[in-house]
């Protein structure tokens, strides 16, 4: 908030400055240093604001906390007219305000040939339409997984958000909770699986039905991918469900990779690494925090059994199948 990358009102700004100098000085409070405090932000604010489309023009006008110290001239920005010309390249004259013979390369020009591929896949994946002609992603309701290349579930889960907006915070941004706390390694998933359910488009969040039927859906594919997996359970939590058991709705499974690509991923020794590489990011964020959620000691647990695996399984391939001589 303080330097510049949201921008609420200035009196909001101003309230939480003084809160914070309140609470950091204590008995040794002086209004006077801390309206100093006060103007010194400002001047970042304002200066972290002016490279911004439509910077807000505000003038310090004393120590009152209203918003009406804080004022905008009525003609600075010159309205929303003027901020779609920042926005567009162009300056408020009509003058292009940057060389127009410079054009930025779109976000997916910029990633590298494996993610521009991967990326590919999944806005393919996105957009894919069942025999009805409704976008698999697009159901308000649904249920997901992510396999790895050996084809086991690697993460289940559930939204009330729509498929689309999950599925994308989960594999093209960090915005997902499971990603940023390294549950989850985007690196991994080679597939991807929907179950919309369709039955609920026009139900709320609130109706207690969306919840029982999205957890007992869940909880059934949850179960039957442990039943499955070769590497152990998914790497996300067991979903609890209460109430009678739903039906599983018709799904559709896309996959992520190319050939070149998923050739490369499934290799023994890649995987190998992948898996130490996953483990050594859990093991040392607990380390550096000193503490950590069940969540993710539970992940430490699985991902060491799937490398213990894994070596193993290379091992006695490399060995011929006889390692009686390194017992």
């Amino acid at each position: 908030m303080l330097n510049g990358k949201h921008t609420p009102k200035w009196a909001q700004v101003q309230t939480f400055v003084r809160i914070i100098v309140k609470l950091r000085d204590g008995q040794n409070f002086s209004s006077e240093r801390c309206e100093e405090e006060v103007r010194g932000w400002l001047q970042r604010w304002t200066s972290a604001l002016a490279a911004s489309p439509a910077p807000p023009i505000v003038e310090y006008s004393g120590t009152s906390n209203s918003s009406s110290s804080f004022s905008r001239p009525a003609d600075a920005s010159g309205g929303a007219a003027n901020r779609d010309e920042r926005r567009a390249g162009r300056s408020v004259s009509g003058e292009p305000s940057v060389d127009p013979g410079i054009k930025r390369p779109r976000r997916i020009e910029i990633l590298a040939p494996h993610l521009r591929s991967f990326h590919n896949f999944l806005s393919q994946a996105l957009s894919a339409k069942d025999e009805e002609g409704r976008v698999w992603s697009a159901a308000k309701y649904g249920c997901y997984a992510f396999y790895d290349v050996s084809g086991d579930a690697i993460w289940i889960g559930s939204t009330t958000d729509r498929l689309r907006s999950r599925i994308a915070r989960h594999l093209t941004s960090l915005r997902s909770d499971a990603v940023a706390a390294g549950l989850l390694d985007v690196r991994e998933v080679a597939e991807l699986e929907l179950w919309p359910l369709w039955g609920l488009e026009k139900a709320t969040r609130l109706d207690s039905d969306v919840r029982q039927v999205l957890a007992s859906v869940e909880s059934q594919i949850y179960r039957l991918a442990e039943l499955r997996n070769n590497s152990g359970p998914p790497l996300s939590s067991p979903p609890y469900a209460t109430g009678p058991q739903a039906e599983i709705p018709p799904s559709s499974r896309f996959g992520l990779l190319d050939e070149p690509l998923y050739a490369e991923m499934s290799h023994p020794d890649v995987r190998i690494r992948r898996y130490a590489e996953n483990l050594a990011q859990l093991t040392a964020g607990v380390l550096e925090r000193g503490s950590t959620s069940m969540e993710t000691r539970r992940a430490i647990v699985i991902r060491a059994k799937r490398l213990t695996a894994a070596v193993d399984e290379r091992f006695r391939y490399v060995a011929g199948g006889d390692i009686s001589n390194f017992d």
